[in-house]
This record gives C-alpha cells, sequence and structure tokens, in this order.
C-alpha cells in the first residue's frame, strides 16, 4: 500500500477582523480604567477639600468663642443682610486690620457690620496657611473650587452670628448630605440650611 502524505496548511498570523476586534476591546478597557482614574482622583481632591473647609471651620469656632461673633467678609448684600468673602478675596483669613488696629496692607473696608474685631483666622493664629493647599484659591477660582464665607449680621444682637463657608465639588458625594442647598457644593458652618450663598443667587445649582 503506497501512502500519500497531505500538505497540511497550517494557519499563521490573525486576521484583519481578528486584529481589530483586540485593538477595540483594548480601546474600550483602557477608557474604562481612564474614566474610573478619573473618578477616584475627583473623590480624593474632594475629601482634601471636605478636610481643609472643617478646619476652617473649627477656626471659627475658637474665632467666636474669643470674640462672640465671626469674622468680617468683603462685601456686603444688603438683600440677603450678610457678608460676603471668599479665598482669593482673604479678608477672613488674614483680617482687615491688625492687633494695632492698623489695616492689613491692601485690605479693604469690608462689611464691619457687628463692629469690631476685624482681625482674621490666620492674622489670629486660629488657622496656617499650611493647613490649606491653595489659600488664596488661584487654580480653583477658574474651575469655581476656591473657597466661600458669607456671614449673617443679626440687627437684634448687633453680632454677626451665623456663617456659611462652602466650595464647589467634582462629584456629589459629599454635596448630597450636607444639608445645604445645592448637590455640587459643599456646605457647611451654622447657618447651613438658613442662608442662601450668596453665589447661587439668581443662578441655578450647577
Amino acid at each position: 500500500m503506497i501512502k500519500t502524505k497531505r500538505n497540511l496548511s497550517i494557519k499563521t498570523g490573525f486576521t484583519l477582523i481578528e486584529l481589530l476586534v483586540v485593538i477595540s476591546i483594548i480601546g474600550l478597557l483602557a477608557t474604562i480604567v481612564t474614566i474610573s482614574l478619573n473618578s477616584a482622583r475627583a473623590k480624593a481632591r474632594d475629601t482634601k477639600r471636605v478636610a481643609e473647609l472643617r478646619s476652617i471651620m473649627n477656626a471659627f469656632e475658637l474665632y467666636f468663642d474669643s470674640y462672640g461673633q465671626y469674622p468680617c467678609g468683603y462685601q456686603i448684600s444688603p438683600a440677603l443682610n450678610t457678608c460676603y468673602d471668599a479665598s482669593f478675596l482673604n479678608n477672613f483669613l488674614d483680617g482687615f486690620q491688625d492687633k494695632t488696629g492698623t489695616p492689613r496692607p491692601g485690605a479693604v473696608s469690608g462689611c464691619r457690620n457687628g463692629g469690631s474685631p476685624y482681625y482674621g483666622l490666620i492674622s489670629e493664629g486660629l488657622l496656617s496657611s499650611a493647613s490649606i493647599s491653595d489659600i488664596l484659591g488661584l487654580s480653583g477660582v477658574a474651575g469655581g473650587h476656591a473657597f466661600f464665607y458669607e456671614v449673617q449680621f443679626d440687627p437684634l444682637s448687633g453680632k454677626r452670628d451665623k456663617y456659611i463657608i462652602y466650595t464647589r465639588m467634582e462629584t456629589f458625594s459629599y454635596g448630597k448630605s450636607d444639608g445645604g442647598m445645592c448637590d455640587n457644593f459643599y456646605e457647611i458652618g451654622s447657618g447651613v440650611g438658613f442662608m442662601t450663598p450668596q453665589i447661587l443667587v439668581g443662578a441655578p445649582c450647577n
């Protein structure tokens, strides 16, 4: 019997369709990983902002214990009976004047409802600039992540007796549970739920 040899064709490499399928899967996985990584980074930044806001809140309460009212702000808002300030305006952090009554260079008279003192949290030694990653909020102004401060003046007591401090968040994990006006802002302070953030007047939560 004569045996015949069959020429077996060996398949090598990938077809074009197989390569396209593999590339598509890799691209999809890379997209999912990137989205997850960006989300984790945003949550980490939000967590840091919340920690910094709580440090400021603790400094506010120490200030209140010493002077019976909260620091003054930068600009008055008669419609809301509040004084408005922000970390890049800096009145509530560095104050309008020092212990001798000398105005701080470059400071504005700001909101004087409630009278003196016009000291700031940092100038009083209640808050360290090192505890705030971007004390002026310069990197956050364009993105809306500066810290905003508002204090309410009570005409009956003649004191600045309620305040809120808030910032825009990148995620909704904190803003939904703070009792404030907007899910995308984290609000903290004695006036949360009672005071309307100036930044939201005439504008939606966005």
